[in-house]
């Protein structure tokens, strides 16, 4: 066993400066994972933060609608002229001013209006007008649901013993049904999940995964354990279950056990299911 010397690493002379390399470290850390700060309870976000929320959600995109980010439905037409800075500088403020209006006029129509023209302003045509809307459309129920606030009322009934309705928790980038806050939140519904969002990002993991171990030995994996942290489940939705469940798939290994895939099947009420896929359907040689 190595231990650590009894001797300081730290001189005297630059213990201070190291200090305020890691104070500053930190801060940017705080700054990057809580960037409006912590939440007051019964104080709706302002109407600035509302905006920058709503542009995160929309960068996302909506899997479970098959809606891609908004991005995507924006930039289109602009030839090669166009660095892919200023292509992105002209998504972004087509986009910002669109949501900058239906935040403060909270009129779906005149935000539609504005990016338009913010597009037409910079010479860019959008790629898929009804998918903006469409993003739009669903931007302006989530601001109604940012706006409103359940939290002192919520927790009022709860301390008098009454019913609080109940929603899933979760991160609101992924699942926007957490909104609005102030309910009786609970980790995640096992008939619902993975959700769309999860099975996709799982996916690409998995697929990540397979593909940097091939790089470095030439190989496909023949086993993969993959560590499931319970509160991370809860928060991606079982991203890194479905993860697992998709790395056999992706993996031609060898028993015939191995040879087949589960995948998460939607039914007709949104539930998901698993299905066992042969390999020869999931992509690979019988």
């Amino acid at each position: 066993m190595e231990l650590a010397t009894a001797e300081p690493a730290w001189t005297a002379q630059d213990t201070d400066a190291r200090i305020a390399d890691i104070r500053e470290k930190l801060l940017e850390l705080e700054y990057s994972l809580i960037p409006t700060g912590l939440h007051v309870v019964g104080e709706s976000m302002a109407p600035a933060a509302r905006v920058d929320m709503l542009i995160e959600m929309a960068r996302s995109g909506r899997p479970e609608v098959e809606l891609p980010s908004i991005g995507d439905t924006v930039v289109a037409g602009h030839g090669d002229k166009r660095s892919d800075d200023s292509q992105g500088t002209a998504v972004e403020a087509i986009v910002h001013a669109a949501v900058h209006t239906l935040v403060h006029q909270a009129d779906l129509r005149a935000a539609q209006q504005a990016g338009r023209a913010e597009a037409k302003t910079r010479g860019v045509r959008l790629a898929n007008d009804r998918q903006f809307d469409q993003h739009l459309e669903l931007l302006a129920g989530y601001d109604v649901a940012l706006r409103e606030d359940r939290e002192v009322d919520g927790l009022l009934r709860a301390l008098d013993a009454r019913y609080v309705e109940p929603a899933p928790g979760g991160d609101l980038l992924r699942n926007p049904q957490v909104l609005p806050s102030g309910r009786n939140i609970y980790g995640f519904d096992p008939y619902r999940v993975p959700s769309a969002a999860a099975m996709l990002e799982g996916r690409g993991r998995a697929e990540q995964l397979l593909v940097k171990h091939r790089q470095e030995t030439g190989e496909v994996p023949e086993t993969v354990a993959v560590v499931l942290w319970g509160t991370d489940n809860m928060k991606s939705e079982r991203r890194g279950d479905y993860a697992l469940r998709h790395l056999p798939r992706s993996a031609a290994v060898a028993s015939e056990a191995a040879r087949r895939s589960l995948a998460a099947v939607r039914d007709g009420r949104g539930g998901a299911r698993d299905e066992l896929h042969p390999q020869a359907r999931a992509g690979h040689d019988a």
